[in-house]
């Protein structure tokens, strides 16, 4: 994309959104006349903006007329926040540059943690969806008990669970995160086949040698280094020889596409976190390998362009 372009885009959105316009496009067919009318915006801006929007997908046009796309529809469904969350994380990017301020603090205090996730698992379910149920099919084995780590709505350890009747699955997640990891399992019919374990994935006792799989899913990012290595050190002693460690991440994939999308998910993270971090495809390796494992290959997902995850093995010796 040329620079041009792109600054068009970026400006467009973020004034559609301060705007009102993003969000008036869901509530059905309008022109731009009525529109102007309706926000207190100028009419011939507003008829400009809908045409960049309708050429980007956020928008659609019938006969004059102006509303949300199937895609922007789909964003304020799925989001967590809905669109005037993206709206808003995105508008606060000048901030961010000029003075630091954010726009959330998701990686606070164990407290502040549990409040921030516990209110959004159930939307970043749907987000993920598409994405576990393609890694539980890629990926190899027959796990029997799979603890997932910072579990959430454990949607990707339960789509695993979905493909193999005798797989059993532990979540460890903070107790009111836990209610929504209950709530998807019931959802997907997997209420007879997971346990709960309660805290701080730091600090909670973990009994060792039990699991022959455990999922890192979008955890290790929310870390900074020295904590993400430690977890993975800790994590080992809970895998049975022969296990697994599954890492789900923003990994890269060393396309154009890949790359630009791992560094607007690092931007992403900086603004709702203070120590997040998108951690390289070979500071996990190495992390692995001092942990005493195996890695093994990187399972492309590309829900978004540069997911995957990195499958480490712990030997039999």
């Amino acid at each position: 994309m040329e620079l041009f372009e792109l600054g068009g885009m970026a400006a467009t959105l973020v004034a559609a959104y301060q705007g009102n316009l993003l969000q008036a496009l869901l509530n059905g067919y309008a022109t731009p006349s009525m529109y102007a009318e309706e926000l207190g915006l100028d009419p011939t801006a507003t008829e400009r903006v809908l045409e960049v929007l309708t050429s980007l997908g956020f928008a659609d046009c019938n006969q004059g007329r102006y509303a949300a796309s199937a895609a922007l529809k789909n964003l304020d469904t799925l989001g967590p926040g809905r669109v005037d969350a993206f709206g808003a994380m995105w508008s606060q990017v000048p901030a961010y540059l000029l003075r630091g301020e954010r726009y959330a603090d998701m990686d606070g205090p164990p407290d502040a943690r549990e409040a921030a996730y516990s209110g959004v698992v159930s939307q970043l379910a749907l987000v993920f969806a598409q994405g576990a149920r393609q890694l539980a099919t890629k990926i190899p084995g027959y796990p029997a008990h799979i603890l997932d780590v910072g579990a959430g709505s454990g949607i990707w350890s339960l789509a695993m669970a979905e493909r193999h009747a005798e797989t059993h699955v532990t979540a460890l997640d903070f107790p009111t995160v836990l209610q929504g990891f209950r709530i998807q399992a019931e959802q997907m019919g997997l209420s007879d086949r997971i346990g709960l374990l309660p805290g701080n994935y730091h600090s909670v006792a973990i009994p060792e040698d039990r699991f022959d799989r455990i999922v890192l899913a979008n955890v290790l990012h929310l870390e900074p280094a020295e904590q993400a290595a430690a977890l993975i050190r800790r994590l080992t002693a809970a895998l049975l020889p022969g296990g697994d460690l599954v890492i789900v991440d923003m990994l890269g994939d060393g396309t154009p596409a890949g790359e630009r999308a791992q560094a607007i998910y690092g931007l992403h993270l900086a603004l709702r976190t203070h120590q997040g971090k998108v951690h390289s495809l070979t500071d996990l390796r190495a992390w692995v390998e001092q942990a005493g494992l195996i890695p093994g290959k990187v399972i492309a997902l590309g829900t978004p362009p540069g997911m995957g995850a990195l499958v480490a093995h712990k030997s039999f010796s």
